[in-house]
Parts: C-alpha cells; structure tokens; sequence
C-alpha cells in the first residue's frame, strides 16, 4: 500500500460482521490507511483504480462494495466541491446500534 499507513484501523465491529465479504474487508482495511481514523474530518481521496489495486478487488466490482460498506454503516461517500469527478471516502468509526443490531442477526447459530 502506499497510504504511507503502517497500520489501518478499522471499525472494531467489522471484524465480527458476518455480512462483510473478504472483498468488502480489504476495501475497509485499504480506505482505512488512506483515512487515518478521519484526522482531518474531510475524508480522503484515493483514485478508484488504485482503490481497486490495492484492495485485490476487480475494478469493475468496486462500486458493489463501496456500496454494501455504506449500506453497512462503515463507509460514506460523496462527491468533492472542488472537483466533481472526484469521490470522498470517509470511514464511520462510532457504533450505529440500529446497523451493529442487525449484523449478523439472520444466520442460525452453529450446532
């Protein structure tokens, strides 16, 4: 990667998410080392292909998990004021315990 992150935190609560599929994890952990925990509270740009790149993810599949990490409650994009062509990831760290409720609550438990 070449965030410069060592480490990425992520969400504690995706480590036990049994929603998130490995592709959506390495996007969540490849956004993470862009976003440094939100530091600066604008989010973080990385060009999509590289997102893709990095990740190990196709291409075309990125947007399916950017928007299952949205739909999820870890993920928010929007587009840049300056310029248009540009997507903002911000990642959301805080517990959602409406999402968090919902994780993994319709599979039946083992045994």
């Amino acid at each position: 990667m070449s965030g410069g992150a060592i480490f990425a935190p992520i969400p504690a609560r995706a480590s036990r998410d049994v929603r998130l599929s490995a592709g959506d994890f390495r996007v969540l952990g490849t956004i993470a080392s862009y976003d440094r925990m939100g530091k600066n509270g604008a989010g973080c740009y990385v060009d999509p292909r590289r997102l893709a790149e990095e990740s190990g993810i196709c291409y075309s599949h990125l947007a399916r998990h950017t928007t299952r990490l949205a739909e999820f409650g870890y993920l928010e994009f929007f587009r840049s004021l300056r310029d248009r062509r540009k997507r903002i990831y911000r990642l959301i760290y805080k517990e959602n315990s409406e999402v968090v409720a919902n994780s993994g609550d319709d599979h039946e438990p083992p045994g």
